[in-house]
C-alpha cells in the first residue's frame, strides 16, 4: 500500500521561481502529495508537525550567499519539528556543493534540473524504494560521505511548466552557450541554449490572463539570444514570442523584456533589435551585461566581447528610449588597480550617456571556473567613487553585502578543496590507449553524463602508457565538435573561456592549467615547465590547480 508524502516546504520569496517549476512537475506528473508552505521556520515546523502523511519531505532551495543562513534555519526547524522529516536542499548551491549541504544537516542534495528528480524522490518515498533509485541526488552514506545517484536527464523545456495555478516570470530558456568564469548558470544547466516553445508560453500567458494578470515577464540569461541555438540573435524568433504574447494578454496587458529577472549582452543590442522591442514592451530599462571596463578583464572572464559593443549599447539604447541599468562586477580575480580605474572611467562615460551603474562584488561562487580564486583587492579610493556615483543617483547595487557574501564563500572553498580521483581505470583516448579517461556524471553545477559543456575544458598535454607526450593539437582535433569534454591522466587540462572550435594561442591566454597528478598513478606527470599547459596557463598557477570535472564517488564510467 502507497504511504502518503507531504511536501513542506520552506517557502522564501528570494527562489519562488525554482519551487514554482518543482510543484509543477509534480501536479503535471499527476503525483498524488499533501502539500504546506512555510513562510518562516517556525511555521515550516508547524506544517512538518501538523500533517496526518506517513512521509514527511521539507524542501530547501537557495543561493551560495544565504547557505550558512538556510543552514541555521534548518536546525531551527529540525529542533522545533522533533526531527520529523527528509529535508533536501536543491538549487545552485546543493548542485556545485553537494558534500557542504550534507556536512551542514540536510539529509540528501539535489543535483542538477529537479523536476525529473522531485517526481522520482516523491513516487519513491509513497512505494518505500531505496533512494538510491532516484536519479540527481547526493546521499549521506555511512562514513558521512555525499554519494551521488545517476544524472537526473536534461529535458526539453516543453516537459514542463514553468508554474501551474501560480504566477510569476516564465522560464523561456536555459542553459547559456556563455561560460563566464564567475557565473553558476551554465555550469548548472548546460552550455547549450533550451528555449521553450512559442506554443508552451503562450499557454501559460493564457492562464495568467485568465487569472486576472496582465503583466509578464520572463526568465533567460540573455533575452535577445531567445530562439537561437548560437552567438547571433533571431529577431524573428524574439518577434514571434512577443507577437504571440501580446495576442494572448488584454488590451491593457504589459510585456517586460529584457528588465529584471533577465539581462541583454551589450554586442545583441541593434538599433533594429531596438525597434523590434519598442514596438512590443512596456519596460522603460534594459538590464546590459558589461562586467568590467577593462578589455584584460573581460578576456580572463571569458565575457566573449570587449568594452566598445558595451558603449555602443547604451548610446544605441537610449537613443531609442530606453534607460540602461549596466551591471560591473569589481575585484574579479586579478584585476588591477589600472583595471578598475578603467572600470571607473567606463562606468562614469556611460552614466553621461544616461545609464545606471548596477554594481556587484566578485563572488567566488561554487560550481564555477573561479570558485577557488582570490578576489582582487578593492581600495578605498574605488569603493570611494562607488559611492560617489550612487549619490549623484548614477548606481545602485549591494557590492559592499556581496563584498561580506564572498569572504564566507571563499571560506568554505578553502574548507572543501575539490579533489581529484585516482587510480581510475584506463580508457581508449586521442594518441593511444591508456591516456583518456572519459568522465560521466555531471559538470559541476550542470551537464550531462556526456558533458554536454561546449568548449569549457580541453586536454593541452597528455602522456600515452609508455609515457610518450601525444600532441597537445591532436587532442584539440579531437574536440572541433565541442560535444565531449574528457580529461586526461597525466595532462594539462585547460579551462577555455570560449568555444573549442575558435581555436588558437589568442583564445587560451590567460586560462587555467589544471594538472591532474595523483601520487600513486605511475602514468600520471604534471604538466612540465615547457609544457603546454604551462605555456598557455597562468605563470603564476600552483602547480595542482583542482580540476573543474572532478567527480565524486561513484561517478567514474
Amino acid at each position: 500500500m502507497a504511504q502518503a508524502v507531504c511536501v513542506v516546504v520552506r517557502y522564501r520569496k528570494a527562489v519562488t521561481y525554482g519551487v514554482h517549476a518543482l510543484l509543477a512537475a509534480l501536479e503535471t506528473a499527476g503525483v498524488e502529495h499533501e502539500l504546506r508552505l512555510g513562510t518562516t521556520p517556525e511555521e515550516t515546523a508547524e506544517h512538518i508537525l501538523a500533517t496526518g502523511a506517513g512521509r514527511v519531505l521539507v524542501l530547501w532551495s537557495f543561493y551560495s550567499p544565504d547557505a550558512e543562513a538556510m543552514a541555521a534555519e534548518l536546525a531551527t526547524v529540525r529542533s522545533l519539528s522533533g526531527g520529523r522529516g527528509l529535508h533536501i536542499a536543491g538549487g545552485v548551491h546543493a548542485t556545485a556543493e553537494p558534500q557542504q549541504v550534507i556536512d551542514a544537516g540536510w539529509d540528501l542534495a539535489g543535483i542538477g534540473e529537479g523536476e525529473s528528480t522531485i517526481i522520482s524522490l516523491v513516487r519513491a518515498l509513497q512505494r518505500d524504494e531505496p533512494l538510491t533509485s532516484v536519479p540527481g541526488l547526493a546521499i549521506r552514506d555511512a562514513d558521512g560521505v555525499a554519494l551521488r545517484t545517476g544524472p537526473a536527464p536534461q529535458l526539453p523545456l516543453d516537459a514542463f511548466p514553468s508554474f501551474t495555478g501560480r504566477n510569476g516570470p516564465i522560464e523561456i530558456t536555459r542553459g547559456c552557450r556563455y561560460t563566464c568564469r564567475f557565473c553558476q548558470t551554465p555550469f548548472m544547466f548546460g552550455g547549450q541554449f533550451r528555449h521553450r516553445s512559442v506554443a508552451s508560453v503562450r499557454e501559460h500567458v493564457r492562464a495568467m490572463a485568465g487569472r486576472g494578470l496582465r503583466d509578464v515577464r520572463f526568465i533567460t540569461p540573455t533575452s535577445l539570444s531567445y530562439g537561437s541555438p548560437g552567438p547571433d540573435p533571431d529577431l524573428g524568433a524574439v518577434e514571434e514570442l512577443l507577437a504571440g504574447v501580446k495576442e494572448e494578454l488584454p488590451p491593457n496587458g504589459r510585456i517586460f523584456f529584457g528588465s529584471f529577472p533577465s539581462e541583454v549582452r551589450p554586442e545583441h543590442v541593434t538599433p533594429e533589435a531596438m525597434r523590434l522591442l519598442k514596438r512590443y514592451v512596456a519596460n522603460d530599462n534594459l538590464i546590459i551585461g558589461a562586467q568590467s571596463g577593462s578589455d584584460r578583464v573581460l578576456a580572463a572572464s571569458g565575457r566573449g566581447h570587449d568594452t566598445s559593443p558595451v558603449r555602443d549599447a547604451v548610446r544605441i539604447a537610449a537613443e531609442h528610449g530606453f534607460r540602461p541599468n549596466v551591471d560591473f562586477i569589481f575585484g574579479m580575480p586579478g584585476e588591477t588597480e589600472e583595471d578598475q580605474a578603467a572600470s571607473l572611467k567606463l562606468a562614469a562615460d556611460l552614466a553621461d550617456l544616461g545609464a545606471r551603474i548596477h554594481t556587484h562584488t566578485f563572488m567566488p561562487l561554487p560550481g564555477t571556473p573561479w570558485r577557488d580564486a582570490e578576489p582582487a583587492f578593492i581600495p578605498l579610493a574605488t569603493m570611494t567613487e562607488l559611492d560617489r556615483l550612487a549619490q549623484r543617483g548614477d548606481a545602485y547595487g549591494h557590492w559592499r553585502k556581496q563584498a561580506e557574501h564572498a569572504v564566507r564563500l571563499a571560506a568554505a572553498a578553502k574548507a572543501y578543496p575539490r579533489r581529484t580521483p585516482a587510480g581510475a581505470p584506463p580508457a581508449e583516448g586521442p594518441g593511444g590507449s591508456g591516456s583518456v579517461r572519459r568522465l560521466g556524471g555531471q559538470f559541476p553545477g550542470g551537464g550531462d553524463q556526456r558533458l554536454h559543456v561546449e568548449g569549457v575544458v580541453v586536454v593541452v598535454e597528455a602522456v600515452d602508457e609508455a609515457g610518450e607526450r601525444i600532441d597537445a593539437e591532436q587532442v584539440l582535433q579531437h574536440h572541433q565538435g565541442g560535444h565531449d569534454a574528457q580529461a586526461v591522466r597525466g595532462a594539462g587540462v585547460l579551462d577555455l573561456p570560449d568555444r573549442v572550435a575558435q581555436t588558437g594561442a589568442d583564445r587560451y591566454a590567460g586560462a587555467d592549467a589544471v594538472a591532474l597528478a595523483a601520487d600513486d598513478d605511475p602514468h600520471v606527470r604534471p604538466p612540465s615547465r615547457g609544457s603546454a599547459a604551462f605555456q598557455l596557463g597562468r605563470r603564476d598557477a600552483p602547480p595542482r590547480l583542482r580540476n573543474p570535472l572532478t567527480p565524486t564517488r561513484g561517478e567514474e564510467n
